[in-house]
Formats: structure tokens, C-alpha cells, sequence
């Protein structure tokens, strides 16, 4: 028995090829079947006259607070999205030292205009440095996935402060902080699934 089957939607594929009529069967939240499924199922859904796709992704969001208290990522998923990537931008809040959270909250304020009082009031500051942001969201995201690269703004204000001007020494202490994030499973980002 499958968890849910899709019956009769309209497929895009993803792939560039044309629509085609089949129903989908789902087995621990994977696809395991597609086509003209006879087997039972604990939910159906009816999909005629509708469009079944693979999941969105969202290759720039400005969800780095939101994501710490919204698991769901509303609106994206209401659109479909499934897969959200973010820190890109540049502005981020990790790494971050709580003397830095103000400053940031500004600067995201600022730049992308999302309301300070609501990143005060929805972020909880469970880490300092990019890994244990990266730990404190893997607890916290149920169904989506994130790609997280490392903000380059949070790394300016973690290695040289406010600075205008870096010297020699705040960038090689921003470069060696970089590489340790890589080393430790950044690579650019990290997955959940």
C-alpha cells in the first residue's frame, strides 16, 4: 500500500518535455511509482484538470531570520517552493556575536526592508558562528529544503568589525574563517532535506 497516489494530473516533468496524463504513487515521502497505478493508497488525490510538478526553488530569499521561526517558509511553499537558498545577498545573521545582532538586524532592515521589530521579536540567537547556525536551523526546518551560503556581511562585521577600511590582517582573519566553515560542511551552503 502507498501513502498517497495523485491520480489523473496533468505531468510536467521538469525536464523541458511535453505534459503527459499519469498518476504518482508515494512511499515514504519519495516517489516510487509513476503511470497507470492500480494499488491502494492510505490518501488519493484527485488531480484532473490540474498540474503536478516537481518542486520550485527559490534561488535568491531573504528567509535568514524567518527561517528560525518558520519552519514552512510562508509564502514560497504556498507557490510551490521547496527548496530555498539563502545568504547569497550577502547580508545574513551568522556568524554573528550578540554585541553584532542589532547592527545586522539593521542592515537587513535597511537593505531588503524587512521590518527590524519582526526579526527582534522572531530570532532567538541560538549560535554565534556559522556551524551552530547551521545546527540551531537543522532543528528547525521540517519541510523544506535550505542551501545556505555563508553571508558575506556577517563575516565582515565577525573579522574586521565596522571598519571601513580592512587591514591585512582582519582579511586573512576572515579568509581563515571561511575556510573553516568549508571544512566544516559549508562548501558554499549545506542541504536539508
Amino acid at each position: 500500500m502507498f501513502d498517497l497516489i495523485i491520480k489523473n494530473g496533468s505531468i510536467y516533468d521538469g525536464k523541458g518535455s511535453e505534459p503527459y496524463q499519469a498518476d504518482i504513487a508515494i512511499s515514504n515521502e519519495k516517489i516510487v511509482e509513476i503511470g497507470d497505478i492500480k494499488g491502494e493508497a492510505k490518501k488519493v488525490i484527485d488531480a484532473e484538470g490540474k498540474i503536478v510538478t516537481p518542486g520550485f526553488v527559490d534561488i535568491h530569499t531573504h528567509y535568514d531570520g524567518q527561517v528560525t521561526w518558520d519552519p514552512y517558509l510562508r509564502p514560497s511553499t504556498y507557490h510551490g517552493v521547496t527548496t530555498v537558498v539563502m545568504g547569497n545577498c550577502g547580508v545574513g545573521f551568522s556568524p554573528c556575536k550578540p554585541d553584532q545582532r542589532d547592527w545586522l538586524i539593521g542592515l537587513m532592515e535597511g537593505v531588503e526592508d524587512i521590518p527590524g521589530t519582526a526579526l527582534h521579536e522572531g530570532i532567538d540567537w541560538e549560535w554565534e558562528s556559522f556551524p551552530e547556525y547551521l545546527d540551531a536551523l537543522e532543528k528547525k526546518i521540517t519541510r523544506n529544503r535550505c542551501w545556505y551560503t555563508n553571508s558575506p556581511w556577517s563575516c565582515k562585521g565577525l573579522c574586521h568589525g565596522r571598519e571601513r577600511y580592512q587591514s591585512r590582517r582582519s582579511v586573512s582573519r576572515r579568509n581563515r574563517y571561511n575556510e573553516r566553515n568549508c571544512a566544516r560542511g559549508n562548501k558554499g551552503g549545506r542541504l536539508w532535506i
